[in-house]
């Protein structure tokens, strides 16, 4: 028995190291891949701070075009950055595991040197034991059924509970389509032309909002495809995703959206497709994720009980606070704030008036959201964790 215990605890310790140095490697040609546009954005936002300062005041100072190289530069730098945290991150989950911790630490901070530790998974069959791992295992109870959903409508049997769940699934999966579709078209501006390429930036990339429905996004066409493999066996990234979703349309309803309508006077804000864009990336998605995470909940009753709260809350934090490092740095680094002065810490930029556009004090504002943030993903964690606790008793009974 002792020998059996022996063997199952050293096909788990190996399991464990496959993923965990697979997952590693991966992003190690992620951020190999970044370097290339980083470099030649540094070039360009280098080039920029020459011509036109260092210290930019006021608004208009700064082209729009230098204002976009200098925030794509910004924002993949931060990325590169968060990548790094990630990678020794998962180290740090099984340091005693891991042996080779060159593996993990030259490729972080010298990415040209990604090839060696990838040629060390290949050989080691880590990248096959992780493969194998990932898209073999599958999770049961069936979560959605194309099959049957597709001979529900050309057979017409009766419907079950099988073809509602999956009815819902193409229903959200539309839903946030139509929405990526709003995301990349600009509705009528006074200020704006709505020229899709010159926007993209700061219409996508900049936004808390825009970010998070893309992801739910990529979530969703994701699920479709692999919803029967063990990356969807615990719903812990769901959870993290409809949390985030649900800050997103919280503060955006109670605060951003007011004070966008009175920094218009409302004319612009109520254009019919710029409140119906408002209101689809802040409500309508919201609504239907969240409804979609609760009827998986209820299908797959997995308990988080294995991730510890502490670990839950480390992980779910890394993405809001790296965007929150970008929010908070960029206005320093060109003329540009996401949420206006809500994010706007520098104090020595002013607006066309001549007034002082930022203020360092509002930093207090980023624990509030983060406070919000924490409470969100502490809800949806209950709330899984009650589902199934309720399941388990009803099959008890």
């Amino acid at each position: 028995m002792d020998s059996l215990e022996k063997v199952t605890n050293k096909y788990k310790d190996e399991n464990i190291v496959s993923r965990s140095l697979s997952i590693i490697s991966l992003l190690h040609i992620t951020l190999f891949i970044l370097l290339i546009p980083i470099i030649w954005l540094m070039v360009l936002t280098i080039q920029s701070f020459n011509e036109y300062g260092w210290a930019i005041q006021h608004e208009g100072d700064l082209p729009f075009t230098e204002n976009c190289i200098r925030s794509w530069f910004l924002f993949l730098l931060v990325l590169f950055c968060a990548i790094i945290f990630v990678s020794i991150y998962v180290y740090w989950l099984h340091k005693d595991l891991i042996t080779k911790k060159w593996i993990v630490f030259a490729p972080s901070f010298f990415p040209l040197l990604f090839p060696a530790s990838l040629i060390y998974v290949i050989k080691n069959h880590y990248l096959i034991n992780f493969w194998y791992f990932l898209w073999t295992n599958r999770v049961e109870p069936k979560q959605i059924s194309h099959k049957a959903f597709w001979q529900w409508i050309t057979k017409k049997t009766e419907s079950n509970k099988l073809i509602r769940n999956t009815i819902l699934f193409y229903f959200t999966l539309i839903i946030f389509t139509i929405g990526f579709v709003f995301i990349n078209i600009n509705g009528p501006s006074n200020d704006i032309d709505g020229n899709v390429s010159d926007y993209f930036i700061f219409n996508t990339m900049s936004f808390f909002t825009q970010q998070n429905n893309i992801m739910c996004w990529v979530f969703l066409l994701i699920f479709g495809i692999a919803h029967k493999k063990i990356i969807f066996k615990d719903n812990i990234l769901q959870t993290y995703l409809c949390a985030y979703i649900t800050v997103v349309g919280v503060v955006a309803l109670t605060m951003i959206g007011p004070y966008i309508a009175y920094q218009s006077d409302g004319s612009e804000f109520l254009e019919p497709y710029n409140m119906t864009k408002f209101l689809w990336l802040h409500l309508v998605n919201e609504v239907f994720f969240i409804w979609f995470t609760l009827n998986t909940y209820a299908q797959t009753y997995n308990n988080l009980s294995n991730h510890s709260w502490k670990k839950y809350f480390v992980e779910g934090s890394i993405y809001p606070v790296f965007y929150g490092l970008y929010l908070y740095i960029v206005p320093f680094f060109s003329y540009y704030s996401v949420y206006g002065f809500l994010t706007n810490l520098n104090p020595y930029m002013y607006d066309k008036e001549g007034n002082v556009a930022g203020n360092p004090f509002w930093i207090f504002g980023a624990f509030g959201v983060m406070l919000v943030i924490y409470g969100s993903l502490a809800l949806f964690r209950w709330l899984n964790d009650r589902i199934c606790k309720n399941h388990i008793k009803c099959l008890c009974r």
